[in-house]
């Protein structure tokens, strides 16, 4: 989202957008990462990011002195409500289509603004997470519906960073389950995205 913003600040020749999937369940958490995350809104179909005024050391606190009182019960329900859209993601499939599609936005202007092309790849991980299959269903279907109005190009690269694994004989579940995967991983996508969309052979 804010892919536009910086393409004013550099010049661009290829704006190229590769991500691990989990990154797609972002919008529906107010954490990540021991972080707290900003609130994603949709108001009148555009995105608006607002930062919190509180930090994670805030949230810690609360839930210390909830289970001191035992009161965790409350303290859970009111964290699961405000998580809500990550938890139970199914009920909130218009809300991740309208994050990504104004993401998408963001994308093709910045691209705009520079004259050159806007490509988005998802990076194969065997790394799981909640509504993993459902996220990404969501995430591609909103890329290939919008991406020749966007001017968007999209690449699919797992089969070849799967085949690369296999080739060299290394484990694509065992390298890829960690959420931070090593080098060996990141030099299979490095490849694979000089392959897929640069016809260039990165080895």
């Amino acid at each position: 989202y804010t892919a536009n913003k910086i393409s004013n600040n550099y010049k661009i020749d290829l704006l190229l957008i590769a991500t691990v999937a989990h990154t797609l369940s972002r919008p529906g958490k107010n954490y990540m990462s021991f972080m707290i995350r900003p609130e994603y809104k949709i108001i009148d179909g555009k995105l608006k990011i607002i930062k919190k005024n509180y930090n994670i050391k805030k949230l810690i606190d609360k839930y210390s002195l909830a289970k001191k009182y035992f009161l965790v019960f409350p303290w859970t329900i009111n964290f699961i409500y405000e998580n809500r859209k990550y938890y139970f993601a199914q009920f909130y499939k218009n809300y991740y289509k309208s994050v990504f599609k104004n993401s998408l936005l963001e994308i093709s202007k910045g691209a705009k603004n520079n004259k050159s092309r806007a490509v988005i790849v998802l990076l194969p991980t065997h790394f799981n997470f909640k509504h993993k299959e459902l996220l990404k269903k969501i995430f591609i279907e909103t890329v290939i519906e919008y991406k020749e109005q966007l001017d968007i190009e999209y690449y699919n690269i797992d089969k070849c960073v799967i085949d690369y694994f296999q080739k060299n004989q290394k484990s694509f579940e065992k390298h890829t389950t960690p959420v931070h995967p090593g080098n060996f991983t990141h030099k299979a996508w490095g490849i694979c995205l000089g392959e897929e969309i640069f016809n260039k052979d990165w080895k």
